[in-house]
């Protein structure tokens, strides 16, 4: 009982770890998505002729990519050198560890439940005919008399 509480737990602490790497994963995909989208609209601005009027048509797609490309120089990513297919490889592989912990978690978990009701009722029993023992004794005493 203890066995599998303790790799349903080990296995609950697991999956809690993949769970934030698959956030940060995310995260960083969903960034590196908007600066690859947004990159050819800031390319265009420096090159524009008139940039106060290409900022005006395009102000959205200039703002995410400023937003992508700060997010990433802060998560210490340079956003040229990045690669997005590593980031998917990367988040599908945390994907299947993450299923297959979960699958061991609630197993574990499952068995360990079912092991403690056992445990419990082995023990309810094991009392209860050590009550009616109990209370035989004295009787035959009584009877004996």
């Amino acid at each position: 009982m203890e066995k599998e509480s303790s790799i349903a737990g080990a296995a609950r602490t697991e999956l809690v770890a993949v769970d934030q790497q698959l956030k940060d994963l995310k995260e960083l995909k969903y960034n590196l998505d908007q600066y690859k989208e947004n990159l050819p609209f800031h390319q265009k601005y420096r090159k524009s002729g008139d940039p106060a009027r290409y900022m005006r048509m395009h102000e959205t797609e200039l703002i995410l990519f400023d937003g992508a490309k700060r997010k990433l120089l802060q998560m210490g990513i340079r956003p040229k050198m990045s690669e997005l297919n590593k980031v998917n490889s990367d988040i599908e592989a945390l994907e299947s560890k993450k299923a297959e912990l979960e699958e061991t978690y609630r197993s574990s978990s499952a068995r360990s439940n079912e092991l403690r009701s056992s445990y419990e009722s082995i023990t309810q029993f094991l009392d209860k005919q050590k009550d009616e023992a109990a209370a035989d004794k004295p009787g035959k005493k009584n009877r004996s008399r």
